[in-house]
C-alpha cells in the first residue's frame, strides 16, 4: 500500500512537471511576436529602444558593424519581430538567435579556427553551449556567462531542469578628438589656461564690411614765399571735424599667417571753417586841441595849441563765414595683413596699406591769395584730382564661428601730396582713424 501511494505521488509530480514543461515549449517564439513601430528619421538604436518597450526585449548587437546611428524612417504595421528587424537593419546577412528575453543580432561570418576568448567566472556555474549548428567568431561570438540549472532529484528520479542563459552586451564608444594645442610656460599635461595659441589654418577668401571715424584736422604748410600772416588766418579759421568718416567693403584671401585685400571706400574729408572780419570804408579826421601854453615870441607874447587828428569811418562792414568743409573721394584701398598672435578666436595684426583716391565733389570755403586775403568758395581747379594715402594700423579679428565676426583697427594715415593747387599753401591730411566692421569667410 505504501508502495502504491508513493508511485501514486511520483506519477502525479511527472505529470505536473511534463505539463509545465509543455506549456513552456508551447510558447511562441519571440522572433514570431507581432509588432508595429512607426518612426520618422530617428537612428536605428532609437528604432531598437521603441521595439524593446514594446515587447520587453532587449537587443545585443555591434553598433559599428551595424551603422546604429544610421538615421531611418519607417513605418511598421503588424509583422513578425524578425521581419521588422529585417527592415530597420535593411541587411539580408543579418541573424537572429533568441535568448531568453534577449534578442541576439549579428552577421554571421565563418573562420576555421576562431579565436578563443577566456571568459572569467566568478562563481561555480554549469556553461551551456550554443547548438552545434551555429557558426560564430569573431566579433559576432556570443558567449554565455551565466546559467542556472535546478537538478530536482527524488527516490524515483524525475529530473527537472530550466536553464536561463542572460547575455547582456554594452558596448560604448566615445571619439575625442583634441587639436594641438601649445601655451607658453604651461606643461601640456597642467595646461588648463583658457587661452590656446593655435596655427593658422584657415586659408580661403573673406570678405570684410568696414566703417572708419577719422579724428583730427589737416595741417597747412606755407608754398613758396607765402607770408606768415595768411597761415595765421588758416589757423584760427580751421578746426577739427568729426564728420570725417569713409565706409568700405574689400575682398581679400588668407594665407598661413597673412592676407591680402582690395576693395573699394566712400571717403569725407573736411573741416570746420568759421573766420570773421570787418571792412572799414569812409570817413574823416578829427582834430583835438591836447594841449595850449603862453610863450614869447619875437619881441611879443603869443598863445601856441598842440592838437591831434582821429579818423573817424563812416562805414564799417562786418563779414562772418561758417561751413563745414567737405571733400568726397571714390577710393580703392589695398591692404596687407600680418598675424602677430592668434587665439582660439581671436586673431592679433598688423596692417600696412597704400589708397588711392579721386575726387567726386568739394563744397569748401578758403581765403584767396590776394593782399586782402577775401574769403571766397573753392574751386575744383582749385584742387588736386588724385590724392595717394599710405595708412598703418594695429587691429584685432573676433570670429563667432568659422564663418563670421567683427574686427576693429586703429590706424594712422598720412597723405603723399597736397590737397590744394594754386592757393599759395599746401594741405594734407595726417590724422588718426578709428575702423570697425564684420567679415565673412567664404
Amino acid at each position: 500500500m505504501l508502495l502504491t501511494k508513493r508511485y501514486c505521488v511520483s506519477f502525479t509530480v511527472l505529470i505536473l512537471l511534463l505539463w509545465k514543461a509543455g506549456s513552456l515549449l508551447a510558447q511562441p517564439s519571440a522572433l514570431n511576436r507581432t509588432v508595429s513601430i512607426q518612426a520618422s528619421n530617428k537612428t536605428v538604436s532609437e528604432c531598437l529602444i521603441l521595439l524593446g518597450k514594446e515587447t520587453n526585449l532587449r537587443f545585443s548587437y555591434d553598433p559599428q558593424q551595424l551603422l546604429s546611428n544610421r538615421k531611418i524612417s519607417v513605418n511598421i504595421k503588424s509583422q513578425p519581430l524578425s521581419e521588422a528587424l529585417k527592415t530597420i537593419f535593411n541587411d539580408p546577412e543579418l541573424k537572429f538567435r533568441e535568448m531568453g528575453s534577449q534578442i541576439v543580432i549579428y552577421k554571421e561570418r565563418i573562420k576555421e579556427n576562431p579565436p578563443v576568448i577566456p571568459v572569467p567566472v566568478q562563481t561555480p556555474v554549469t556553461q551551456a553551449k550554443p547548438p552545434s549548428s551555429s557558426k560564430i567568431s569573431g566579433k559576432d561570438t556570443i558567449f554565455i556567462r551565466t546559467t542556472d540549472t535546478v537538478t530536482l532529484l527524488r527516490t524515483d528520479t524525475v529530473f527537472l531542469s530550466n536553464t536561463t542563459i542572460v547575455h547582456d552586451s554594452i558596448l560604448m564608444r566615445d571619439t575625442v578628438f583634441l587639436p594641438a594645442v601649445v601655451n607658453p610656460g604651461v606643461s601640456p599635461e597642467n595646461n588648463d589656461s583658457t587661452l590656446f595659441i593655435v596655427p593658422n589654418n584657415k586659408r580661403g577668401w573673406f570678405g570684410t564690411l568696414t566703417f572708419e571715424q577719422s579724428l583730427g584736422k589737416p595741417k597747412y604748410t606755407p608754398d613758396g614765399n607765402l607770408s606768415e600772416e595768411l597761415m595765421g588766418k588758416y589757423n584760427e579759421a580751421i578746426s577739427a571735424s568729426l564728420l570725417n568718416h569713409s565706409v568700405a567693403a574689400s575682398i581679400g584671401y588668407d594665407f598661413i599667417n597673412w592676407s591680402l585685400s582690395a576693395g573699394i571706400a566712400s571717403t569725407r574729408l573736411g573741416e570746420e571753417f568759421d573766420y570773421s572780419y570787418k571792412q572799414l570804408s569812409g570817413g574823416f579826421y578829427k582834430k583835438d586841441t591836447v594841449e595850449s601854453y603862453y610863450t614869447v615870441s619875437d619881441i611879443d607874447t603869443a598863445w601856441f595849441y598842440v592838437t591831434d587828428s582821429t579818423y573817424v569811418p563812416v562805414d564799417a562792414k562786418e563779414f562772418s563765414y561758417s561751413n563745414s568743409n567737405s571733400f568726397h573721394y571714390l577710393e580703392f584701398p589695398f591692404v596687407f595683413r600680418y598675424d602677430l598672435l592668434q587665439l582660439r578666436r581671436t586673431e592679433c595684426f598688423l596692417t600696412a596699406g597704400l589708397i588711392p583716391g579721386f575726387l567726386i565733389r568739394s563744397r569748401a570755403l578758403t581765403f584767396e591769395p590776394v593782399e586782402t586775403y577775401p574769403v571766397d568758395w573753392i574751386s575744383k581747379q582749385q584742387l588736386a584730382g588724385f590724392m595717394l594715402s599710405v595708412q598703418a594700423g594695429l587691429g584685432t579679428r573676433i570670429s563667432f564661428n568659422d564663418k563670421t565676426g567683427l574686427l576693429a583697427e586703429a590706424n594712422y594715415r598720412f597723405q603723399l601730396g597736397s590737397q590744394f593747387k594754386d592757393l599759395g599753401i599746401n594741405k594734407k591730411i595726417n590724422q588718426v582713424n578709428i575702423k570697425t566692421g564684420i567679415f565673412v569667410r567664404f
